[in-house]
């Protein structure tokens, strides 16, 4: 099984479990989380879940790819092969600061449908 089908497999079994989650919620608990706030759990979080198999094989790749990499630049062409060591070290920062800025961005949208949902929800409840 390929670590697609695995993240597949488990978003949807995370999907069933917060959809059977919701019947179970007690009056109370469903008005103090809402629909907008399920509704994301059940999709975005779960689709989240859904890529954290495929995302988890870089932790252990990626740190062997790079020292590969530069071991075969270093046998090429010496010590400018560690060059690209320095701008990923320079750009962290440019890069930590656009990665907030769309964690925040991605806040703002889950915000604005829950908003959106609740809305629907509290329409269609009063036709």
């Amino acid at each position: 099984m390929s670590r697609r089908q695995l993240g597949l497999r488990c978003w949807g079994a995370t999907s069933c479990m917060v959809f059977d989650k919701t019947f179970r919620l007690s009056q109370s608990a469903a008005v103090i989380y809402g629909p907008g706030k399920i509704s994301n759990i059940s999709q975005v979080d779960s689709e989240r879940f859904q890529w954290a198999f495929y995302w988890l094989h870089f932790l252990w790749s990626m740190p062997l790819m790079l020292i590969i990499g530069l071991s075969l630049l270093y046998v090429n062409i010496g010590l400018a092969a560690f060059s690209p060591l320095l701008v990923m070290a320079l750009m962290y920062f440019t890069n930590k600061l656009v990665i907030k800025r769309f964690m925040d961005l991605d806040r703002q949208v889950c915000e604005g449908r829950d908003r959106r949902v609740k809305l629907l929800t509290e329409v269609m409840h009063a036709l």
